[in-house]
């Protein structure tokens, strides 16, 4: 955000702007260290200002950490990496970096809530058990698990260890969902999740306390792997959910729907739709096959069919009983040196999409008015 007049005016053009077409809140993605002054004059003018979301995401610091890292490795960074919990390095970095946004967001009323983490890969996560805290963590469970009888674990996996330790250099990578093995490293990545709820809550409360805490934003392509973990989340203040519509009926479609009502019955808390957006065809950012975006599968025709689409998204998310909000992604389109898509209220140089704010205005400030 621009930090000059022109800047600053053009930010509370934009906020009226959004206003008008029923937004009232800041997504998670927002820059915080550059909304909050703004946020700050508007509060001593006596204005009522947007409410400010914030998501965490570890970045690097998840690759440093992350469950697969075998001693003596360094990984690439992994962006949606599942962090060790058990590592005290973790928890020591991930207080940091709420303390980075906490400076600027602590007793400010206009700070509504914090994400735990974003788009977490639960894929075979039983499996990611490599790295040195997890790894002691998994033997510690299974010494306790088997009262410390090696014998007993041996029977039962049909393995051969003369020792805990012994199994622990020579540990089995169950590979196949099946059998013992894969039943015993499955309920331990019960526990790797329970950790890391309870890290991440701990942490963001000692160091914010009083705010809303929602989990970790769950892509929709995810949740299938995810499922089996929910039920951990229900300790959050909420569940936050990524879900882009494939946008081939009008509205969510029926097992859009039935994901989310699945993820509410698992962990009986609201859900905020933490992403969304509709892209169309013509807005001229789907020509470069070296720049597609992933969102060329969800493209409909024109800005006209986008409105539509749009506005009938927005009513299904109200229609939700268990759906609280919703944060649209994003704010401009991206058009970079790697990547175009039509995913925002605005084009790239700030030039609003007209149709698609009057068409959610529309259908959003019905719903303020119930």
């Amino acid at each position: 955000m621009p930090k000059d007049s022109a800047g600053r005016e053009w930010t509370l053009q934009t906020l009226a702007e959004l206003r008008r077409a029923g937004f009232n809140s800041l997504a998670g993605w927002s820059s915080v260290p550059s909304w909050a002054p703004v946020l700050d004059d508007m509060t001593r003018q006596g204005q009522t200002p947007p409410v400010l979301f914030h998501s965490l995401q570890a970045g690097t610091m998840k690759a440093e950490f992350d469950c697969l890292a075998a001693p003596g490795t360094k990984p690439a960074p992994v962006e949606h990496g599942f962090a060790d919990p058990f590592d005290p390095r973790y928890e020591q970095a991930l207080r940091s970096r709420v303390r980075d946004y906490e400076q600027y967001v602590r007793d400010k009323p206009w700070f509504v809530a914090w994400f735990a983490d974003n788009e977490i890969r639960f894929e075979d996560l039983y499996r990611r058990v490599a790295s040195p805290h997890c790894a002691r963590a998994l033997l510690a469970f299974l010494s306790h698990k088997y009262a410390g009888d090696i014998d007993r674990l041996n029977t039962a996996w049909g393995t051969h260890f003369a020792s805990f330790e012994e199994l622990d250099a020579h540990r089995p990578d169950p590979v196949l969902r099946r059998g013992p093995v894969y039943e015993d490293f499955r309920e331990f990545s019960r526990e790797i999740v329970k950790k890391h709820v309870e890290v991440t809550l701990r942490i963001i409360r000692e160091e914010d306390p009083g705010r809303l805490v929602f989990s970790q934003r769950f892509m929709l392509s995810g949740l299938g792997e995810a499922m089996g973990y929910l039920d951990l989340f229900a300790a959050y203040d909420g569940i936050a959910v990524n879900l882009y519509p494939a946008n081939q009926p009008p509205g969510l479609s029926e097992a859009e729907k039935a994901v989310l009502r699945s993820v509410h019955e698992k962990t009986r808390k609201p859900i905020l739709i933490t992403e969304w957006s509709i892209p169309a065809l013509d807005s001229g950012l789907y020509q470069k096959p070296d720049k597609l975006d992933w969102s060329w599968e969800q493209v409909v025709r024109d800005q006209h069919e986008r409105a539509a689409q749009a506005a009938h998204v927005a009513a299904d998310h109200y229609n939700l009983p268990f759906v609280v909000g919703s944060h649209w992604f994003t704010l401009r389109d991206i058009d970079n040196e790697k990547r175009q898509a039509d995913r925002g209220l605005y084009r790239s140089n700030g030039e609003p999409w007209p149709e698609l704010l009057q068409a959610l205005g529309g259908v959003q400030n019905r719903f303020a008015g119930r």
